[in-house]
């Protein structure tokens, strides 16, 4: 009640003056607002609008406006002191490189500020004659425009990027030098606009052909350059920004993480009639469908971060792990390498063992499988030391210099691929070492190893040549009049098929796999398959018909009718689909079934191999040493006995003595080819089988290796020497091969010439009414004309003995009579 009361008898008037001053001061204040608002909006359009002007009169065109600083400086009449605003005029010079052939000049990239406001820079090329010291400006300056990432192709080409193109955006453009650039009456050479994308390209690499290159664009990961550019096109015609995060980062260094990724495209390019550029193929986006960059932000770029190999068929590249909020405190960069020989290979991780960063792959310019690159061992530690590893295309790799403390910036291969150039920091300096001889204290057993793969590719293309050729020639003679009346011609022909078929199908894989290192064994699970299964299936099958000839010799040199009778081209008919059949059913199939691609450690790659334990121990221990090694030499040369043995037992002491130097001189080279093929191949294939988890040093490794190119050279002898075997050993089949190498080139000689003589192949044995032992007559034209393979009658005059024809009736089973002599004629067709 008190305080009531004393607040009731507080004075009013004094109170009241003091709201009427304050509502007073609060409309002034409102009306001076409302009055200056406009005013302020009005003087800030007209501010806005002279500065855009202000901006478009320096991005135009500018004839009058540029000028070159080199043009400045001539102008001024007065020395004054080095000022800020001289600093700024200088011209930054960056980027040069080399001709690509004689070296005596350089093009670099020259960017000038628009002076004295600054309002605006541009980048443009330029060439300078080293011997002249002269100075050609390539590309016109325009504020507003630059040209960088620029590659000198050839004399007189260069794909460059620039943001020179009618859109805006940064695209590919190329300059066509003229021949002689110093004699140029143009000021400045008009770039032509290659691509034409939605999206801006931000990085750039050609390889050293200039048959295929690599770019970037930021895309969604899962979309591509216009799908991406219609999704932002979308999102900014709805005037809305909102994003969700799900994930680190939300903020890198200056830049929000809103879900564009740099993703490098890979694709072909040729030069066409008029000379310029153009995609042969489309690009492929290496990394879709991967929540990654690369190169990597903020500083990654393609100079540094993507490589093409010597050839240009692999290229190598660095990506971060961007997929999880774990990139936020993890420093893992790895690099992967892709092969472009063939279509939609998968990338592998060569530097996944590492959980540290890895980064800025170099290929050798003159070794495509080796590439150096920077690494660190520390995981988690951004500070942690680069050192220089060299990788050699297997899973060995080796730190260089691995004693030195420096922390190495940069690596730079020399022309000759043998030694580096690094750039490190040292004592507040950029300096920059030479490491020479690279591979000089590298073991002998990799050069060894590469000269064994130069073997391979040289030589095995060599030997698939000479082989096809021998091979369509033994089809060619034994399928004609009158060897394909021997029985054996059907055993030489399906065998000349096989190996026709088997060199180019099994053989050119082998040394694309081999020689060049291009897996193709492993470039699906189909082709995997098919090829060992093919492979199998062929060797065994020319193994199965080498027995069954080594028979068909033994068996018509039989003093037996019943064992000669074997000799016919009904049986050999039947015996080649049994061997044929059979070899595919207990071979080829089971082969087709069990092999697979089967990962190859973690790095992504793939081996063309069994999983079946059991059957790659019945490989090793019987199908390599047995049926590919020692059992077709000891068939070889019990059938050379046998036979031998049997034509021992002939009155005929000369026609023995002739036969056995022939027979045995036919069979010692069939046994020397087998030898040769058959016994290393076995040997390594034994012991790599025998050593398949043990972990081999890389000069272990190098070592099997060059074992294993060898004999795989060798192996295939046996599929090229049949042909040469024969004519060396057989004048009528040297006689067939020259027949029909000449009706090639001409049809003469149209006459018949009879020879007087009766012959039976070289032997040329005169037929005697005196000879009374007719069975050993009947063996010998038998085994004139049946056992040596390469050894036939012109037929065209049968002389038959009567006395002869009782014995003959007891074998007309037999393909060829034993009674039947024949007067020889040369005709032109044989």
């Amino acid at each position: 009640m008190f305080v009531c009361s004393r607040l009731l008898q507080i004075p009013r008037p004094p109170v009241r003056d003091s709201l009427d001053n304050c509502f007073w001061s609060i409309a002034s204040l409102l009306g001076v607002a409302i009055i200056l608002i406009p005013t302020l909006v009005v003087v800030t359009q007209r501010s806005k609008h002279s500065h855009d002007q202000a901006t478009l009169s320096v991005t135009t065109r500018n004839t009058d406006d540029y000028q070159s600083n080199s043009e400045y400086y001539q102008s001024l009449t007065n020395v004054h002191d080095f000022s800020q605003a001289d600093n700024l005029r200088l011209d930054r010079l960056s980027s040069p490189r080399f001709h690509p052939t004689n070296g005596k000049s350089i093009i670099y990239l020259r960017r000038q500020y628009h002076m004295p406001d600054l309002r605006g820079s541009t980048t443009t090329l330029h060439w300078l004659d080293l011997e002249t010291n002269k100075n050609v400006q390539l590309t016109q300056p325009i504020w507003g425009k630059h040209d960088t990432q620029f590659f000198w192709i050839d004399n007189n080409t260069i794909l460059f990027l620039s943001n020179r193109a009618s859109s805006g955006l940064t695209q590919i453009f190329q300059l066509t030098l003229p021949v002689d650039l110093l004699k140029a009456t143009t000021n400045y050479i008009e770039p032509i606009q290659i691509t034409n994308y939605s999206l801006n390209i931000e990085n750039l690499l050609v390889n050293r052909q200039a048959s295929r290159l690599a770019f970037s664009c930021q895309v969604y990961a899962n979309l591509t350059i216009e799908e991406t550019f219609a999704r932002q096109k979308t999102e900014k015609d709805s005037g809305r920004s909102v994003y969700q995060f799900d994930k680190l980062f939300i903020r890198h260094w200056d830049e929000y993480m809103t879900g564009p990724r740099h993703h490098p495209f890979l694709v072909s390019i040729e030069r066409q009639t008029n000379g310029i550029f153009k995609f042969s193929s489309e690009p492929i986006d290496i990394l879709f469908n991967i929540d990654s960059d690369s190169p990597t932000k903020p500083f990654g770029d393609a100079k540094s971060q993507w490589s093409f190999s010597a050839n240009g068929n692999s290229f190598a590249y660095t990506r971060q792990y961007d997929e999880t909020s774990a990139v936020a405190w993890s420093t893992n960069l790895d690099i992967y390498t892709v092969d472009l020989s063939m279509s939609r290979q998968a990338s592998v991780c060569i530097t996944c063992d590492n959980l540290a960063a890895d980064t800025d792959p170099s290929y050798s310019p003159t070794d495509d499988h080796v590439l150096v690159y920077r690494s660190q061992s520390k995981q988690g530690y951004e500070s942690d030391q680069f050192k220089i590893k060299l990788y050699n295309g297997s899973n060995s790799k080796i730190t260089l210099v691995d004693d030195w403390d420096q922390s190495i910036q940069a690596v730079t291969w020399s022309l000759d691929g043998q030694s580096l150039f690094l750039e490190l920091g040292e004592e507040a300096r950029n300096v920059i070492y030479h490491l020479f001889d690279l591979f000089t204290n590298e073991s002998l057993t990799r050069l060894v190893s590469t000269v064994a793969r130069q073997i391979l590719i040289y030589g095995g293309l060599l030997m698939i040549f000479i082989g096809m050729f021998g091979s369509l020639m033994i089809i060619l003679i034994f399928s004609r009049n009158p060897l394909n009346q021997n029985p054996c011609s059907i055993y030489i022909t399906v065998n000349g098929i096989l190996s026709f078929l088997f060199l180019p199908f099994y053989y050119l894989p082998n040394i694309l796999t081999f020689g060049f290192q291009i897996n193709l064994l492993a470039l699906n699970t189909s082709f995997c398959k098919f090829q060992m299964s093919y492979a199998i299936f062929t060797v065994t099958s020319s193994f199965i018909i080498n027995c069954f000839i080594s028979f068909d010799r033994y068996a018509i040199s039989s003093r037996s009718a019943r064992i000669r009778s074997l000799s016919s081209r009904k049986m050999s008919l039947y015996l080649v689909v049994i061997g044929l059949v059979s070899a595919w059913c207990f071979i080829g199939l089971p082969a087709a079934i069990l092999f697979e691609n089967v990962p190859l450690g973690s790095n992504g790659s793939y081996v063309c191999t069994s999983k079946s334990t059991m059957f790659l121990l019945i490989a090793a221990l019987v199908y390599y040493p047995i049926l590919e090694g020692v059992l077709p030499i000891v068939l070889a040369i019990y059938f050379w006995y046998l036979t031998r043995k049997h034509i021992r037992t002939l009155n005929n002491q000369q026609f023995i003595r002739r036969f056995d130097t022939h027979i045995t001189r036919m069979f010692m080279f069939q046994v020397i080819a087998n030898a040769i093929a058959s016994v290393p191949f076995a040997t390594i294939n034994l012991y790599r089988s025998l050593t398949i988890q043990v972990i081999r040093s890389e000069d272990q490794e190098n070592i099997v290796q060059f074992f294993r190119v060898i004999a795989i050279c060798l192996f295939y002898i046996q599929y090229c020497t049949d042909f040469y075997i024969y004519i060396i050993t057989s004048s009528e089949i040297r006689g067939q091969a020259r027949r029909i190498l000449c009706c090639w080139h001409q049809r003469w000689n149209d006459r018949v010439v009879p020879d007087e003589k009766l012959f039976i192949d070289e032997y040329s044995i005169e037929y005697k009414n005196s000879y009374n032992n007719h069975e050993e007559i009947n063996i010998l034209i038998e085994i004139s004309t049946n056992l040596s393979i390469n050894h036939a009658l012109h037929v065209n005059e049968k002389l038959t003995s009567s006395s002869m024809s009782t014995n003959n009736n007891n074998n007309n089973n037999n393909s060829c009579s034993p009674l039947q002599l024949t007067t020889s004629y040369s005709t032109p067709d044989g």
